[in-house]
């Protein structure tokens, strides 16, 4: 099954953290485009849609964050 994408998806795997409304969450980033992102969340946020979501995450081998 082919997907019909306009932003193409990165692998990306590295550990993240989420934070929705001044709440943090961490978890795994699987991939990453420049509309979003996939992440496996070690614990699950609330039911609300729609809410801005900040993600971070740290470099591996690198001082940037």
């Amino acid at each position: 099954m082919e997907e019909n994408r306009y932003y193409k998806r990165v692998n990306f795997h590295v550990n993240a953290v989420a934070r929705i409304d001044n709440i943090l969450y961490t978890g795994e980033l699987y991939d990453i485009s420049l509309k979003g992102s996939l992440i496996k969340m070690n614990k699950k946020p609330g039911k609300d849609t729609g809410k801005t979501c900040i993600v971070m995450l740290k470099l591996p081998n690198s001082n940037i964050t």
